[in-house]
């Protein structure tokens, strides 16, 4: 039996009717003025396709999913800047065996939603074969990483929909579950400050003063260039935010004595050995906190940090979320602009913070001298 669809358009709305026949399925569209006056157009050709009489009637050529999510990254990197992380979950999406048949050489509208359930159970075990070797208790484990795959084809498939290739969204359905994602609050303890701070080397050492000092995120610090830090005005603009809106963070007193310190050989704060963006601290983070023995740490967590000291420090809620970035959705937000010099007070309780950790740690004057801390020159090189 022929099910009929509509499309509603800004100004319009279009009617489709899709058949089955013979094993394939067909698409038509329908010039009706209305939902009942397309009913019966689909009926009527519907009697013309069992008689052989619908001559016009044309084949759909098949997409599949695998050249969908093609077309989609690419306009994705032109628009999304979060597209790696789509282009990641696809890696592990596209090639999953779902009744012996990788999901991504499946035809776009033959995906339903049994298909998409298999596909989270099945990924899901092989997620629980990695917690059980990393001796991760099922209490403790969580599945964000599903849910970002899952949230990365939901939108293929809505996108799929703009383009006209299907009706329906297999992933928006209700039979679709998201796991809740558990909230981490955690934050360094007053120990666990200062073994970071006598664990990291010299490379390490300017990022987490920078991350400890702004609340910056990762790819914040390392997108860092000098033309966005004015020592003189001590001031940090960042820019290409989560968000997408610049914002600035006042350089306390101990941060700016290791920016003036630092190497200005190159363009960015935090450089390569050939003068280029440094595009990772995994290793040397990863190392660190075997020697800091801090467990259950990600190098985000150190913006849990920042805005558990300033609150701590009696520090307002607009004050941190001016600092962190965080965009203020509640009305009442809206009309509270904290003035710069309660952002400034902020700030150099983050710096008296650092200088107490580092001061009073079992640093010798040579790892300090290393370090930057007594005017020597500290090169941000990997």
């Amino acid at each position: 039996m022929a099910k009929v669809y509509t499309r509603k358009h800004k100004h319009k709305t279009t009617y489709y009717a899709h058949f089955s026949l013979r094993g394939e399925r067909h698409r038509i569209k329908l010039e009706a003025q209305n939902k009942e006056q397309a009913k019966k157009m689909a009926t009527e050709i519907q009697f013309q396709m069992f008689e052989g009489k619908y001559k016009s009637l044309k084949q759909e050529k098949r997409i599949s999913l695998k050249e969908v999510a093609a077309k989609y990254i690419v306009i994705a990197e032109k628009n999304k800047r979060s597209w790696k992380r789509d282009d990641y979950s696809l890696r592990n999406i596209l090639p999953m065996l779902i009744d012996n048949k990788e999901l991504g050489e499946y035809s776009i509208d033959e995906i339903k939603v049994l298909h998409i359930q298999k596909y989270q159970i099945r990924r899901k075990r092989e997620l629980d074969e990695k917690f059980e070797k990393r001796g991760i208790s099922e209490r403790d484990r969580n599945y964000a990483t599903v849910n970002r795959e899952l949230a990365c084809l939901r939108h293929i498939f809505y996108m799929a929909m703009e383009w006209e290739l299907l009706i329906k969204n297999p992933v928006a359905s209700k039979a679709i579950k998201f796991d809740k994602e558990k909230a981490r609050n955690r934050a360094l303890e007053d120990y666990e400050f200062r073994n970071l701070f006598e664990s990291c080397n010299e490379k390490l050492y300017p990022v987490i003063v920078i991350a400890l000092n702004t609340g910056m995120r990762k790819g914040e610090i390392l997108n860092l260039r000098w033309e966005d830090v004015d020592l003189g005005k001590k001031i940090i603009t960042v820019k290409q935010t989560k968000n997408d809106e610049d914002r600035q963070i006042p350089i306390n007193d101990f941060l700016l004595q290791l920016l003036r310190n630092m190497s200005k050989r190159s363009e960015y704060v935090l450089f390569n050995s050939s003068g280029g963006k440094r595009k990772s601290v995994k290793t040397a983070w990863h190392n660190t906190l075997v020697r800091a023995n801090i467990t259950d740490f990600r190098f985000h967590d150190l913006r849990h940090t920042v805005a558990t000291r300033l609150s701590r420090a009696k520090v307002t809620e607009s004050v941190i979320a001016l600092i962190l970035g965080h965009t203020r959705s509640n009305i009442t937000g809206r009309y509270i602009n904290p003035l710069w010099d309660e952002i400034v007070e902020a700030v150099s309780v983050l710096g008296d913070l650092c200088h107490e950790f580092v001061t009073h740690s079992e640093l010798s004057q040579n790892e300090l001298e290393v370090k930057g801390i007594n005017n020597k020159k500290i090169d941000g090189a990997v």
